[in-house]
């Protein structure tokens, strides 16, 4: 594992923390019993770790991600433009491709 930098040594974080901290990256809606599994910590000792991590302000929001074109969202917009006279058409137009 990858050595602790000394800002964060100060801050009391050890190599735990930060294998609490990769896995959530991962997976933050692993469950605590199961993240206590993978890093070999009781769930109690995980809680305690998480809260402090979140209290330090290293850990900041738990949040998930979504696939908006699942959902039906894609990112094409459709636009009618009406313009007087076909020169300032072509002059909106342009401006926003």
């Amino acid at each position: 594992m990858a050595k602790i930098p000394k800002k964060l040594e100060n801050m009391q974080i050890d190599k735990k923390d930060i294998e609490i901290i990769k896995i959530l990256e991962e997976d933050s809606r692993m469950s605590i019993l199961e993240l206590g599994r993978k890093v070999k910590l009781s769930h109690e000792t995980v809680r305690y770790r998480i809260n402090k991590l979140v209290k330090k302000g290293i850990i900041e929001k738990f949040t998930v991600s979504v696939n908006k074109n699942k959902l039906g969202f894609n990112n094409d917009i459709d636009v009618e433009l009406y313009a007087e006279g076909m020169g300032r058409f072509l002059e909106i137009s342009d401006g926003l491709s």
